[in-house]
């Protein structure tokens, strides 16, 4: 397969090479979000979110009307007497609990029950008569009265709690009145705009519709997730999502064919694969108003061949790159995303993969097929399953976050590439911010551990530290220091063979402004140094020493913009085309022509020892056309005047993209 940027796809065509349409819904509820707050006026939100609370209530204050009905009925059928009671106690509007017990309980009534008490106590023990009995049935009428009363005082309570603390109430109440502040804070949760929006604003169809799609890609797109759902992955097709106040609902289905080849890119020494030829999933979840964040995904992928399966050249098959038979694999993933206290949140993920083939024998040693579900529900060990937690809490002006990963080495989601089968992962990161919120210290350490086989006989280990500075001296100005390193280990147990590697990276930043002549030039010059000794599977080291600087300046003229771009790297490594010596030069300027056009030219100098020296020039125009699409298009052409490899020798990038406001 040819190289294409140093990456290699899965088929012919390159990768890039493909349409990819994407729907901002962020950006669209962002100026739904300002035009609500334009047009519509906090008194009328107030008299919805009070409409919203009153039907709350009245639900409340319907069961609580039955519950003292029944309390009524029951003093009745004792006593042949009606139990009056003022109907300003059972108006759940007032929050006021000390008065509440005098409106249900009166004063004469509490007193009357105490007199009564003591005369029960006093009769009760006397020889019976007509008299005695006629006043113990005043009493035990009074005294019932009370202890009636008392229960009904409790009902009126606990509804009145429960109506308070109602999920949905205490929501609603949470920015009350209505500031400026407090109102811009109400319209900023997902349900509450779009609620609004949908019942008091000018909206179009198509406009509603599109409040409720939280996402919507089409062709070419890369896929993100949670760690165990499909993540970091191109998928070349459909991908959406549609979401309510409760819940949500997502389809994905396309084609894995633009991904990149993890066994070709690494030089045939990767183990991992994700050669799939299609794939199509669900996933159902919760809406934005549920407190536990947590979504149930199924994702089926396709291992076929691809159109050159029976052509010669066996590289071209994509289910020809491993040793894999053709088969339909799949991967159930549970995502949890909850809050456990203010400032502390929690998310917990459990997969199982399953499929069509296994990797059993029958007795005449032929592979065995069985049905795609066969191992859903099944009981047969946790080799299969994969599971992950992550915590994070912040503790004054620190913030913690702790991970832990685990994946059985049965366990198989071609969705996800970097879930490594076989590995335990262990991860920590603190931040926080000190001298007066100046200076940001951020720490974080990883250790994986992954076995390739049953016995664990071959075990790698991965321990990396990285520490990072951030010094801000001004609003306009800031530096940074950080430091990684990595810690390899491949032992070949049954060999008794152990492959030691070691990777650091030291990296200096700094974010400057300065002026010239009144102009603002704003300047980010980054430095670094690494070292690369990393142990491959076949007991062989990669060596590699960089030095890297970065420099990158825009003189602001106005509404123009002329930029300069400098990359200088020193490798001694000559092979690998992103870690090779060379000296990447752009120079642009962004103009405007005219109201409704900007344009962006500007000519680059790039050489790369081991490869190419080359000249270019870049294009880019973008057009605004009737204040609702954005079109812009982007040439970018490199000549080479040096060629030492004919791969990436003469190139030309054409990049389209096509904006729509709603």
């Amino acid at each position: 397969m040819a190289g294409n940027q140093g990456g290699y796809s899965f088929g012919h065509t390159p990768m890039g090479n493909f349409p990819g349409v994407n729907f901002n819904h962020k950006e669209y509820l962002a100026s739904l979000q300002k035009l609500v707050a334009q047009k519509i006026s906090p008194d009328q939100v107030l008299a919805a979110t009070m409409s919203k609370i009153n039907t709350v209530k009245a639900q409340y204050q319907r069961s609580l009307k039955q519950e003292v009905e029944k309390l009524q009925q029951e003093y009745r059928s004792r006593f042949a007497d009606s139990l009056e009671i003022n109907g300003k106690a059972l108006d759940l509007s007032s929050g006021d609990l000390s008065g509440l017990q005098r409106q249900v309980i009166p004063e004469e009534l509490s007193a009357s029950y105490v007199q009564h008490l003591q005369t029960y106590n006093n009769l009760i023990n006397m020889e019976p008569s007509a008299l005695r009995d006629s006043l113990l049935g005043e009493s035990r009428k009074v005294i019932g009265k009370y202890e009636m009363m008392e229960k009904v005082y409790k009902k009126v309570v606990t509804a009145r709690e429960s109506f308070q603390n109602n999920s949905t109430v205490k929501r609603l109440q949470e920015n009350l009145p209505f500031s400026p502040e407090n109102y811009k804070k109400y319209l900023s949760n997902p349900a509450e705009l779009v609620d609004v929006a949908r019942n008091q604003a000018s909206l179009s169809s198509l406009q509603k519709l599109f409040m409720n799609i939280t996402k919507l890609d089409l062709g070419v797109n890369p896929v993100s997730g949670g760690q165990l759902d499909m993540n970091n992955m191109m998928n070349t097709g459909l991908n959406t999502m549609y979401t309510g106040k409760s819940t949500s609902v997502g389809l994905i289905y396309g084609s894995g064919i633009n991904n990149v080849n993890q066994l070709m890119q690494a030089g045939l020494k990767d183990f991992a694969s994700n050669e799939f030829s299609r794939m199509g999933g669900i996933k159902v979840g919760s809406g934005w108003n549920s407190k536990v964040k947590q979504t149930v995904s199924m994702n089926f992928f396709d291992f076929g061949p691809s159109g050159a399966f029976g052509e010669q050249d066996l590289l071209t098959a994509r289910a020809n790159m491993v040793a894999a038979p053709i088969r339909r694999d799949a991967v159930i993933t549970y995502e949890s995303d909850f809050e456990v206290a203010a400032g502390h949140s929690l998310s917990v993920d459990l997969s199982k993969s399953f499929g069509a083939y296994r990797n059993s024998s029958t007795s005449d040693s032929t592979m065995e097929s069985k049905a795609v579900f066969g191992d859903v529900f099944d009981s047969k060990g946790t080799q299969n399953y994969a599971a992950a937690i992550d915590y994070q809490g912040s503790f004054k002006k620190i913030t913690v976050a702790l991970s832990a990963k685990k994946a059985g080495a049965g366990y198989n989601n071609p969705g996800s590439v970097f879930v490594r089968r076989g590995e335990t992962r262990l991860g920590l990161m603190a931040s926080g911010k000190i001298l007066n919120n100046k200076l940001t210290v951020r720490y974080k350490t990883d250790y994986r551990n992954q076995y390739f086989d049953p016995s664990k006989n071959n075990v790698y280990r991965n321990f990396s530290n990285q520490l990072q500075l951030g010094y801000r001296i001004s609003r306009s100005n800031r530096v940074g220091l950080s430091f990684r390193d990595n810690a390899y280990r491949m032992k070949n147990k049954t060999a008794g063979v152990s492959t030691n590697g070691y990777t650091y990276n030291l990296q200096a930043d700094a974010y400057y402004t300065t002026k010239i002549k009144g102009l603002s030039l704003i300047n980010t010059t980054i430095l670094s140094r690494q070292r690369f000794e990393v142990p491959m599977l076949n007991q062989e080291v990669y060596h590699s020493n960089t030095w890297l600087i970065n420099h990158f300046s825009s003189l602001v003229l106005n509404r123009n913009i002329l930029s300069l771009s400098l990359a200088v790297n020193h490798s001694d490594n000559k092979a690998y085309f992103f870690n090779t010596s060379f000296v990447n030069m752009d120079l642009n300027y962004t103009y405007a022509a005219g109201k409704y056009l900007r344009l962006t030219s500007g000519p680059g100098y790039y050489i790369n020892k081991g490869w190419n020296e080359q000249v270019g020039i870049r294009q880019q125009v973008t057009a605004s056309l009737w204040d609702k699409i954005d079109v812009s298009l982007d040439v970018n052409g490199r000549k080479a005047v040096r060629i030492i490899n004919p791969e990436l020798a003469d190139q030309v990038i054409f990049n389209t993209s096509i904006f729509y406001k709603f």
